[in-house]
């Protein structure tokens, strides 16, 4: 062999040694607990071992963590050094194999570290899992740090349940309400108990009704309802219910459920936690390209859903009441969408539904004409529902049609008087709010709707005549009528995002810390779900991504309505670890006039000032362009990418193609 083909041998086996050295240190350096709490934009912080807080177990195994470390910094000097030692042999053989048994040791050397780093790796993630009260799959204990990837942080899988997640004080007679984002199969939550063919319902007007024989049955294979207990393992029956379904959509789709456990939860001594697990038993409705069944779980990394709620020791009788509506005593353009919120959790069952004019047509929130079309959709927490109309009348900005309000005058501009009608149900006789089944507006304990006297029962009045018409002696406790005014026009105007609370590039902020939204506008609380909370890096030690979810007001007075929006979220940087956050906001998120959020548009403030802006970003006033992103409304550069600690030469950073791009963008930025 000629001797130039042994020395590229030799610079070969160098070559690759030291690329798998390279490797080897983007391994040990290249994942690191960086970053501060912070939204919209990033801090610089300097990189930590992070000791103080944390248990000794976990201490332990970071030092360990960091001594290999330093041994993987030793070996690859000396791959370094082995590698020169070759480099410069000049042909002497006695170099050549000095500097191959260098190579050689420091090679074993790093196989015994990476194979020690990555042993080290899983004894951290294991104690922190155990730390945390964490458990696998099996487990009957509920996380110490909950997060479900299979929930898509409320996002890819459930859109909301009721109780909420650690709830306390959850009354014993409440019902459990799920929403899925995706169309669910009813066969595979629900069983046919009535024989009726219907999947998700009762059988009304018996006397006496019974949930139990009158009403379906939930499918305890595909929602599991236990008591959790201080068992190592929880051999608890699941509890039995009713299940039932209301359709939405032109295409009467099932997206959610409510149970109605057949006995009181808990008891009346002490407070009784129950687990709520969502199963890979539960199907789409739509099937994979070969007709199959598709879990909604399938590509998820968790086959399940689980969250848990504590009980109180006492059953809930107290009505409840309506807490705002809009529009109300005011004038609004044809395109509005009308919103009820209530002071709690309502039955879906009791408020959704379509008001389409013929003889099963929804009549527990009706207009005063019958003309008047549509479907009521219950969302934030199940307290507010939103009407919007049938009648298409244009596109908006995101190329969404928009549906309009039905007015009988031609000339533009002239208005038409509206009159609405929420009726609550009918009462038991032996209870002063206790409502009889399905007979109009309730919470999720069967209370019906209070709106007179507080506290005291006037009853429902009487439905005379056509239920889709509103009685005269309908405008009586406790119904709720109100009146506002349509005008013959469609407003075009876009909303954007007011201030935020954390303030811009905020940093230090406690794991508690509230996170808000302030809308230019009324905005439709069901285009909400669009808003995303970003955490970063992803997966430190094993963390899975932060579960959160999302709930409106409307602020203000007069024409100057607002909504706040709060994201409750797990907590910040749990653990004590140093991490950044990003919120979100589409272009999908749409004001009460249905048009789309400008994604440019939003709150920022300047370099020198950001530091003396308080607890919230400033206010954004887009029309005198005051404290705003400086938007030039073109879509291939106007996502306003919020940060200011690194805004670039006069402020372009702040704008970004699309959402993608500036999270990409501002994660980058976070670790320089």
């Amino acid at each position: 062999m000629p001797s130039w083909i042994g020395h590229l041998n030799k610079r070969k086996t160098t070559i690759g040694i030291l690329i798998v050295s390279f490797f080897v240190v983007v391994f040990l350096f290249g994942v690191q607990d960086v970053g501060a709490v912070d939204q919209f934009g990033v801090d610089q912080v300097d990189q930590t071992i992070e000791l103080t807080g944390t248990d000794i177990r976990l201490v332990v195994a970071r030092i360990i963590r960091v001594a290999l470390t330093l041994l993987g910094i030793i070996a690859i000097s000396l791959v370094i050094y082995g590698g020169a030692i070759i480099m410069t042999s000049a042909g002497n053989e006695a170099r050549v194999l000095q500097g191959k048994k260098v190579l050689i040791n420091a090679a074993i050397g790093l196989a015994i570290i990476f194979s020690s780093l990555a042993i080290t790796q899983f004894i951290i993630v294991r104690l922190g899992g155990a730390v945390s009260g964490r458990p696998g799959i099996t487990a009957v204990r509920p996380p110490g740090t909950e997060s479900f990837r299979a929930s898509g942080s409320l996002g890819r899988v459930v859109r909301d349940h009721y109780p909420l997640r650690r709830q306390t004080d959850v009354k014993r007679n409440t019902k459990i309400v799920v929403s899925f984002v995706e169309a669910i199969d009813q066969e595979s939550i629900i069983n046919d108990t009535n024989g009726n063919g219907i999947f998700g319902d009762c059988l009304e007007n018996q006397d006496p009704f019974s949930w139990e024989i009158h009403c379906d049955h939930l499918n305890t294979e595909a929602v599991q309802i236990t008591v959790l207990t201080d068992e190592e393992e929880n051999n608890q029956e699941a509890i039995r219910g009713a299940a039932l379904t209301t359709l939405e959509g032109e295409d009467q789709e099932a997206f959610t459920f409510v149970f109605k456990p057949f006995n009181l939860l808990g008891n009346d001594q002490e407070a009784v936690r129950y687990n709520v697990r969502l199963t890979e038993n539960i199907i789409k409705k739509r099937r994979d390209q070969d007709g199959d069944d598709v879990s909604i779980f399938e590509g998820q990394f968790t086959p399940f859903y689980e969250w848990y709620f504590d009980t109180d020791t006492i059953a809930d009788f107290e009505p409840p009441r309506v807490e705002s509506i809009y529009p109300n005593s005011r004038t609004v353009p044809r395109n509005s969408i009308v919103q009820v919120t209530f002071t709690e959790a309502m039955d879906p069952l009791a408020l959704q539904g379509i008001i389409n004019g013929e003889d099963n047509s929804f009549t527990h929130l009706i207009f005063h004409d019958p003309a008047v079309t549509g479907e009521w959709r219950i969302t934030n927490g199940y307290r507010t529902v939103e009407f919007i109309g049938s009648e298409a009348c244009g596109q908006n900005s995101c190329g969404d049609i928009i549906y309009c309000l039905p007015v009988s005058c031609v000339e533009e501009g002239c208005v038409d008087d509206y009159s609405a009608l929420i009726r609550t149900a009918d009462t038991q006789p032996e209870n002063s709010f206790s409502a009889i089944p399905f007979s109009g507006v309730v919470d999720l304990s069967d209370n019906a709707l209070d709106a007179g006297e507080i506290g005291v029962r006037e009853g429902k009045p009487p439905v005379a005549g056509n239920p889709r018409l509103i009685g005269e002696e309908e405008d009586a406790p406790d119904n709720v009528l109100w009146q506002f005014r349509v005008r013959n026009e469609i407003d075009r105007t876009a909303p954007y995002v007011e201030s935020v609370t954390p303030a811009l590039d905020a940093s230090g902020i406690r794991g508690d810390a509230p996170l808000r939204m302030t809308f230019n506008d009324a905005m439709w609380y069901r285009s909400l779900g669009a808003v995303n909370l970003h955490e970063y890096p992803f997966g430190v030690d094993g963390l899975e991504e932060p579960w959160f979810y999302l709930r409106a007001a409307n602020v203000g007075e007069g024409e100057n309505d607002k909504t706040v929006l709060r994201l409750e979220h797990r907590e910040f940087g749990p653990g004590n670890r140093d991490l950044y956050y990003f919120t979100s906001v589409s272009s999908t998120v749409k004001n009460v006039t249905q048009n789309c959020l400008y994604p440019g548009q939003g709150p920022v403030v300047d370099v020198e000032n950001r530091d003396a802006q308080g607890e919230s970003s400033p206010t954004c006033v887009v029309g005198e362009n005051e404290n705003c992103v400086p938007v030039t409304l073109d879509p291939n550069t106007d996502t306003g990418c919020v940060q200011t600690t690194n805004p670039g030469q006069d402020g372009i950073n702040l704008l970004q193609p699309d959402i993608t791009t500036c999270i990409d963008f501002l994660e980058n930025i976070s670790v320089r």
